[in-house]
């Protein structure tokens, strides 16, 4: 509740302001418009690869596949201007592959260490729309930043080892905060621009359905806790230990994808 009165406010004070310099300005109700929306997300990690982890080792990331559901309030502040807050739940995170593979006559080495992130977030977006109508087609381009509030988090670790004829063995470890440190190892806020295109069918001058394809990029790294030091055993050097984020850097940054499909409704 306290989130859908502080982007009402907002779009309270950002309306009336603009309304100062019309001659006939509408009501801030007038002008407002409400767009529930559902969609598919598609996440990844900027900067994942944890460096000085295996150095001979292949690294591959995919995608983490989610629904995402959001409201969505617009306000006309200029004839093709306006600004736009809401309130989303959104899950970012991947799945990391580290492969280190040595083949030879009288040798096999396949290991294998896969790390998945998921990390559900409270979104409040801020952004401004350009549009431009054509018949009963609106096109319109977004631009603007968000401000997340971390509601879950998600790490898990696999490896597995197959080395030679001595067998395998997985082991998994569920880990959402430092058990050393007693602290949650994720950031607990994440923020970022975004930007977006779109495309609305207008059905009556108060109804339209929307598709809007956006891209958000974090600039909070998401490890509160590590950085990345390496350790080495000082009995052999070769052998070291990498604080970072539960096998991906702790420099790992969100980048997310979403496509949106929406009805709009103008009062």
């Amino acid at each position: 509740m306290k989130i859908v009165i502080a982007v009402v406010f907002i779009l309270l004070n950002i309306t009336n302001y603009s309304a100062r310099g019309q001659d006939n300005p509408q009501s801030f109700l007038h002008r407002l418009s409400i767009t529930p929306r559902a969609g598919f997300s598609f996440s990844k990690l900027l900067n994942a690869q944890t460096p000085s982890r295996c150095d001979e080792c292949t690294f591959e990331q995919k995608s983490l596949k989610d629904v995402n559901y959001d409201i969505v309030l617009e306000v006309n502040v200029a004839i093709r201007w306006s600004v736009i807050s809401g309130y989303s739940t959104v899950t970012k995170g991947t799945e990391a592959e580290y492969e280190l593979l040595v083949v030879n006559e009288t040798y096999f080495e396949n290991k294998k260490t896969i790390v998945t992130v998921k990390n559900s977030y409270n979104v409040l977006p801020l952004w401004v729309r350009y549009r431009y109508t054509v018949d009963k087609f609106d096109f319109f381009a977004d631009a603007g930043f968000y401000y997340a509030f971390l509601k879950n988090s998600q790490l898990n670790f696999r490896y597995t080892d197959f080395s030679g004829y001595w067998g395998s063995f997985d082991r998994t470890a569920n880990a959402g905060y430092d058990s050393e440190t007693n602290m949650y190892s994720t950031n607990a806020s994440d923020y970022g621009w975004m930007v977006g295109l779109g495309l609305e069918f207008v059905i009556t001058p108060a109804l339209g359905i929307q598709f809007n394809p956006q891209v958000s990029v974090g600039l909070q790294k998401l490890d509160r806790v590590n950085s990345n030091r390496v350790i080495r055993s000082p009995n052999d050097l070769r052998d070291l230990w990498v604080e970072d984020y539960f096998g991906v850097s702790s420099n790992s940054r969100n980048v997310v994808f979403s496509l949106n499909f929406g009805l709009r409704y103008k009062f």
